[in-house]
């Protein structure tokens, strides 16, 4: 097959072509001959993928042409059942069954064929209704969408292409939907550009008439979840401002009470907490430096267990707390260190020279 595929690539013109043809007729005799064998084992499309590779005019017996049509008409058959038909997809299937109704009543292939034939033209009506629903759907006005819905929906439960017919339909009523609802979202979206809470409320009011299971319904609420942040920025800005100007001037418990007035989950709620967070760690670190400082010096003198006591003083959760457990562990550390110097000397065994011995043995004394 593969060689086959490169050899009818040579330009009929070329000094190769003489050459070439016969390898043609010998391959594509090859060709038919196993795919003979793949039909006699009842393998339809094994016997099809192979045949289809054999040029249409090399099969010079009956049968080895038949089949030929039979396997081409299958390769013009198939066509996408996913989305839009295409005009070029009504031609192949209308030049497969014509290929379908040159196989003749005496041939071994004539019931296979006659049964293609009869899906066939049933796929190709619905596939020429849906086609013409296609062409009306594209002019992409309310109407035209509505007529080529009703089109679509005239193809059956039991047709072929009714999988097809209800992708269309679906596919042009949610078009349909865009255009009902796209002037409440054109509405809402001017009345939001003002910028004011008045606006922005109308313009929320506005786009929830786009109702739910709608196409255009998750544009709305992103839209709603939009303006409703930008209201709340306007109700809580004010606050958020207060609590910055009082921080500025110094007077952060105030500013942080102020900024608790944003609540959870507002628009600036996150914001307001980053605040607060800062705010807190700077009151508690000029609570807690004294404090630190106290220690600090306390070691310095030398009075490490007072210094470790008055450091133990800032708790848990504090912003210097870190700090004071970092120093807490040095000072531990040299206490523990003085203390093992102070620690009283074992006695040890010493000889007549006054030099104990390295077992600590005396072998005078012995």
């Amino acid at each position: 097959m593969e060689a086959l595929t490169l050899v009818r690539q040579i330009d009929v013109q070329s000094l190769s072509w003489p050459e070439a043809k016969p390898l043609i007729a010998d391959w594509s005799q090859t060709l038919l001959n196993y795919g003979f064998q793949k039909w006699e084992q009842e393998d339809l499309e094994g016997a099809i993928a192979i045949i289809q590779q054999v040029p249409v005019n090399l099969a010079a017996e009956p049968e080895a042409n038949d089949l030929v049509l039979y396997a081409h008409a299958q390769r013009l058959a198939a066509f996408s059942q996913d989305w839009e038909p295409t005009y070029g997809e009504i031609l192949n299937l209308m030049d497969a069954i014509q290929a379908m109704e040159r196989i003749d009543n005496g041939s071994p292939f004539y019931d296979d064929a006659q049964t293609q034939l009869a899906r066939w033209s049933n796929q190709l009506s619905d596939l020429q209704q849906l086609y013409g629903a296609t062409l009306v759907a594209n002019l992409n006005q309310k109407g035209s969408l509505k007529l080529a819905v009703e089109q679509a929906q005239q193809i059956g439960p039991d047709r072929p292409l009714r999988q097809q017919a209800q992708t269309l339909v679906a596919h042009w009523s949610k078009e349909i939907q865009r255009i009902e609802d796209r002037p409440f979202l054109a509405r809402a979206q001017q009345l939001a550009d003002n910028g004011d809470k008045v606006s922005l409320e109308a313009a929320i009011a506005e786009a929830r008439n786009v109702e739910q299971g709608r196409a255009l319904r998750i544009d709305a609420q992103t839209n709603i979840a939009q303006w409703t942040k930008q209201i709340q920025v306007l109700e809580d800005q004010p606050l958020y401002s207060a609590a910055l100007d009082l921080a500025s001037k110094g007077k952060l418990p105030a500013a942080i009470k102020e900024a608790r007035k944003i609540q959870q989950g507002r628009a600036l709620y996150s914001q307001a907490q980053v605040s607060i967070k800062e705010w807190t760690t700077r009151i508690q670190v000029a609570e807690d430096r004294p404090i630190l400082n106290e220690a600090e010096e306390l070691a310095y003198e030398g009075r490490l267990s007072d210094a470790i006591a008055v450091a133990a003083r800032i708790s848990p959760g504090r912003a210097l707390y870190g700090e004071a457990r970092n120093s807490i562990a040095i000072w531990d550390a040299e206490r523990a260190y003085i203390q093992s110097l102070q620690a009283p000397v074992e006695p040890d065994y010493y000889d007549d020279d006054g030099y104990a011995d390295d077992d600590g043995y005396d072998e005078d004394f012995e």
